[in-house]
């Protein structure tokens, strides 16, 4: 007699190895069937993808999909260090949609920092400010503090007699 049905008696039915087994089984079962699934879905004869009829879905977004392909590939250069990284911008009807490295980029080598893809947000972030602020009470850093929008002209003038006064 083994020194667990000694202290607590035998135990009928499953163990816990026995359902920790049955578990992986059935894990694995249902794992391979969908990724065999799959594979068949995917494959066909002339290499595309076959169309899905997902009525919440915009646009197909698959590497084959026309939704992917930029209309134009502006270069152009991250501003968010002193690297000044190259970047190749894809533009499709007017917006980024993607955001890649310059190969023969001799910093980066097409590589990227985390900074540089989301160069994006810069232009679609909701929250980014689109004129300049003036803080019309609250003390800087406060919660309570308020904005309000002003011009360039009255933006740049303030700056100028800032800048008077601290020299």
């Amino acid at each position: 007699m083994s020194r667990l049905e000694k202290h607590k008696g035998v135990r009928k039915g499953f163990s816990r190895r026995g359902f920790l087994q049955g578990a992986a089984i059935g894990v694995t079962t249902v794992s391979s069937s969908h990724l065999l699934a799959s594979e068949k879905a995917a494959a066909t004869n002339d290499g595309s993808y076959p169309a899905t009829n997902t009525p919440t879905t915009e646009y197909d977004f698959t590497q084959q999909s026309g939704a992917l392909q930029p209309d134009a590939i502006v270069d152009s250069a991250c501003q968010f260090c002193n690297s000044l990284c190259r970047l190749k911008v894809h533009i499709k009807d007017g917006r980024i949609i993607d955001v890649l490295g310059e190969p023969n980029d001799p910093v980066q080598a097409g590589g990227l920092c985390v900074k540089g893809p989301m160069m994006t947000q810069l232009v679609y972030n909701r929250f980014r400010l689109k004129t300049p602020m003036k803080r019309v009470s609250g003390q800087k850093g406060a919660s309570d503090s308020r904005f309000e929008p002003i011009s360039w002209e009255e933006a740049l003038s303030t700056i100028a007699v800032l800048s008077d006064i601290a020299c």
